[in-house]
């Protein structure tokens, strides 16, 4: 190739990898936290508050954080949800960068980026003091309008987390009453199927904690009803117990 062809080729190039920085893909992941905020859990509100620590430590540049509540009025009640994002990753150091300008800037990334950490940690207090009188649990319902969120969702890595005992309580079902059987848990999951409204989590690791019972049986009867359910709505449940596993990145 002369050097006539060459330079416009170059020039070209560079004119195409300035376009494709100026368009990055999303990064980071999203962690929707759904917090129960029934009577039913009010023993469980300090454990609630330690988990949350541990999931704000574990967020990283760019990542989403939204929270809502589990009640008996939840899609009302998603008004009063947190939806907060971190800064995305500071850049790598090019070619024609200034290495002294460069630290610079990345000096001052890191303040702004620790001042918005302290933020989303004071929000994220503010919301965990919220009380409710919700004495129902409509869990299907706050799993619903969560679905809606995480399939809209750009980013590939999306985490649910729900601190509940995970004992639904609505007109649809009473799993303090009587505990969810083989043929419910069929006849459930085929009715919102076919109303449209089973959860769409498809790619979504869930995360349970604060779950249990009033008995062993009732205990393995409700987390067997949930595993197949958030296997019927595309999930994966990676965890469910009484306290928070460690989270994958």
């Amino acid at each position: 190739m002369s050097r006539r062809r060459w330079v416009p080729a170059v020039g070209a190039g560079l004119l195409l990898i300035g376009c494709l920085e100026r368009q990055p893909a999303q990064t980071g992941k999203l962690v929707v936290v759904l917090v129960d905020r029934s009577q039913s859990t009010k023993e469980d509100r300090e454990l609630q508050h330690q988990a949350c620590e541990r999931i704000l430590a574990n967020l990283r540049a760019g990542d989403r954080l939204l929270a809502a509540y589990i009640t008996d009025q939840s899609v009302a009640d998603f008004r009063h949800a947190l939806d907060e994002e971190l800064p995305p990753p500071f850049p790598p150091m090019k070619l024609w960068d200034i290495e002294s300008q460069y630290r610079k800037r990345k000096a001052e990334w890191e303040r702004g980026f620790a001042e918005r950490q302290r933020e989303l940690k004071q929000k994220m207090e503010a919301f965990l003091n919220w009380e409710s009188s919700a004495r129902w649990t409509r869990i299907f319902e706050t799993l619903r309008a969560a679905g809606q969120l995480t399939s809209l969702e750009r980013r590939p890595n999306k985490q649910l987390i729900l601190f509940s005992d995970m004992i639904e309580e609505s007109e649809v079902a009473n799993f303090a009453r009587s505990r969810p059987d083989e043929a419910f848990t069929r006849k459930e999951i085929e009715r919102q199927r076919r109303a449209g409204i089973l959860p769409d989590l498809r790619g979504v690791k869930v995360y349970v904690a604060g779950a249990h019972a009033d008995t062993l049986e009732r205990w393995a009867a409700i987390e067997k009803f949930w595993r197949e359910y958030f296997a019927a709505s595309g999930a994966e449940l990676v965890a469910y117990s009484r306290a928070l596993p460690p989270l994958g990145e």
